[in-house]
């Protein structure tokens, strides 16, 4: 599942989630924006964003969407990782 960190430090200012694998590793890392605290009525701010890094082979991956999508981010997970699955080759057959 996914877990949320306690702000602190340098991301104090955002929400931190992780996952990790059956072994404890880290598989995702995704920071969002929260800026819910910040809204006055009428104002113009930026919408919330979730920065989601996760790596696949020896490729770091990182995709980037709306907060309000952050309850699917296994399914975007999922649909990133096959992407890559297609694309991939491996480093002796590039040309």
């Amino acid at each position: 599942g996914l877990f949320q960190l306690p702000k602190r430090g340098l991301f104090a200012s955002y929400d931190i989630f992780v996952s990790v694998s059956n072994n404890n590793a880290l598989e995702d890392f995704i920071r969002c924006t929260d800026f819910s605290d910040r809204r006055e009525p009428g104002a113009i701010i930026p919408h919330d964003t979730c920065h989601h890094h996760m790596s696949f082979k020896d490729i770091n991956i990182s995709i980037n969407y709306h907060r309000s999508y952050l309850s699917d981010w296994k399914r975007l997970r999922k649909s990133a990782l096959e992407f890559f699955e297609c694309a991939y080759v491996e480093p002796s057959q590039a040309s």
